[in-house]
């Protein structure tokens, strides 16, 4: 009979172990799911912010092809002045 309360006793204990790392473990694998849910919410904060300086960058790039694009309509029109000229000064000749 003691025999049989020492091992039952033994199985308790060696079931406390496994519980206790188990429970440590689950503790762990808690802790470094908050470290990598920070980590993640860091990098999503950092990306927000790039793709927000991207766009600035972006409007700013178009802004500065539109003013250009107008220049260069300038430029066409002189142009075709310059060539609707030629063309009249030829005719009077």
């Amino acid at each position: 009979m003691l025999a049989r309360v020492d091992e039952i006793t033994r199985l308790v204990s060696q079931n406390t172990d496994v519980e206790e790392t188990m429970l440590r473990l689950s503790r762990d694998q808690n802790t470094q799911l908050h470290a990598l849910a920070e980590r993640m919410k860091k990098h999503e904060i950092h990306m927000a912010e790039k793709l927000q300086r991207q766009g600035e960058n972006s409007w700013a790039i178009l802004s500065q092809v539109k003013s250009g694009f107008c220049v260069l309509l300038e430029v066409k029109d002189m142009l075709h002045q310059v060539c609707t000229a030629v063309v009249e000064i030829r005719g009077c000749c």
